[in-house]
C-alpha cells in the first residue's frame, strides 16, 4: 500500500502536525447546489479559507474554533486575529500546491 509510516509519530520521534489543507474543487457543469473552489488551513484552534476571487467577493474567511465551534462568526477584519491570520496566510500556499484546477488565488 502506498503512502508513508505513521510508527514515528506513534513512537514519538518524528513531531505530529499541527495545520493541514482543506481543499475543495467542484464542477457547476456536473451537479447541482455548486460549491466555489476553495483551499483551508486547519489548524487544532484556527481556520482560514481562501476562496478563488472570482467565484465570491469576500474571499476569506477565518474561525476560532475555540469561541465559535460553528463558524458563524468571519473574523478576518477582526485586528485581534491580525496575527493569526499573517500566519495562515504565509502558510495556504505552501499546503495548497499543486491548487485545484481553475483555482487561482
Amino acid at each position: 500500500m502506498d503512502g508513508h509510516s505513521l510508527f514515528g509519530a506513534i513512537d514519538g520521534t518524528m513531531p505530529w502536525r499541527t495545520d493541514f489543507l482543506i481543499e475543495h474543487y467542484d464542477d457547476p457543469s456536473l451537479v447541482s447546489g455548486y460549491v466555489p473552489p476553495f483551499c483551508a488551513v486547519r489548524t487544532a484552534t484556527m481556520k482560514y479559507v481562501r476562496l478563488d476571487p472570482d467565484e465570491d467577493p469576500r474571499p476569506e474567511e477565518l474561525y476560532d474554533l475555540e469561541v465559535d465551534p460553528f463558524e458563524l462568526d468571519n473574523r478576518i477584519s477582526d485586528p485581534d486575529y491580525a496575527n493569526e491570520l499573517a500566519m495562515l496566510r504565509a502558510r495556504l500556499p505552501e499546503l495548497c500546491s499543486p491548487r485545484p484546477p481553475g483555482y487561482g488565488f
